[in-house]
């Protein structure tokens, strides 16, 4: 899962352990908080793959031609946010119908923190093409020290709401700790010259707007049957994205040439 998915495991492990410890009706907590974040890990198969297939280029990058490197990582970035931004908004506004169809009305506490954990993923999704720079670039101890400084964060966060919010806290704790890596993956990247560009900037206002949108179609059809809600939802976003310029034809080429590990693809 790369650097921010490798936090996730930890810090389910860590949550359970001390929801074990700090809760009453541990077992049902448990239950309902490890429901939702079972969808969020299915959720990180996506940059899991892509992180395999994009980590040999940019490392060959990295010796090889810096710019080539920059326009990776970028592009990468981008798509990330393409993909991960919609997932967010759309699992938030569909999370009691994802949990009641999956796992029934048992599980109905699972929707809160299925909406807050989701958006862990989107921090992972839009932290990988930093965590593969920082990788790539020889930076291990680096990383490392911001798994430590997570790690710190996690456990004295947990500390402090698991006693009140129960699992609900805990979900908050792992959401902001996923944003704290990434937020420390873009200072580290930006000291060393590679930061967010401006186009970056303007491609995820572009993403957002077109999420937002889609979120919108999301509530006014929110009682369409889910699968067909899900597809229309989906067509619609890409359909504005691309009418606002925010995914071109020469993407669509690049990210095929990146998930078939073909070197080539920047130039």
């Amino acid at each position: 899962f790369g650097l921010s998915g490798i936090f996730i495991v930890i810090y389910y492990w860590i949550d359970t352990v001390m929801l074990s410890l700090m809760v009453s009706d541990a077992n049902a907590v448990i239950g309902w908080y490890n429901a939702a974040y079972r969808l969020v890990m299915v959720l990180l198969f996506i940059p899991a793959m892509l992180n395999i297939s994009i980590f040999p280029v940019m490392s060959q990058f990295y010796v090889t031609s810096k710019d080539s490197l920059r326009f990776a990582y970028e592009k990468y970035f981008k798509y990330m946010a393409i993909v991960g931004i919609p997932i967010g908004v759309g699992t938030t506004l569909l999370a009691d119908r994802i949990i009641l169809l999956i796992f029934g009305v048992g599980y109905i506490n699972s929707i809160i923190a299925l909406q807050i954990l989701v958006w862990s993923s989107v921090f992972i999704f839009l932290s990988g093409a930093f965590g593969r720079l920082l990788e790539s670039s020889n930076r291990q101890m680096t990383i490392t020290k911001i798994t430590g400084i997570c790690m710190v964060e996690n456990i004295v966060l947990n500390l402090l709401v698991i006693p009140k919010f129960s699992y609900v806290g805990a979900s908050v704790t792992t959401t902001i700790t996923e944003f704290t890596a990434l937020i420390l993956c873009i200072m580290v990247s930006s000291k060393i010259g590679y930061g967010i560009s401006k186009s970056n900037l303007l491609d995820i206002s572009k993403v957002l707007v077109a999420s937002l949108l889609m979120g919108i179609l999301i509530v006014h059809l929110k009682d369409l049957n889910l699968l067909i809600l899900v597809l229309l939802s989906t067509a619609f976003y890409f359909v504005v994205l691309y009418l606002f310029r925010g995914f071109k034809e020469e993407d669509a080429k690049l990210l095929k040439r990146i998930v078939s590990n073909k070197n080539g693809g920047a130039k």
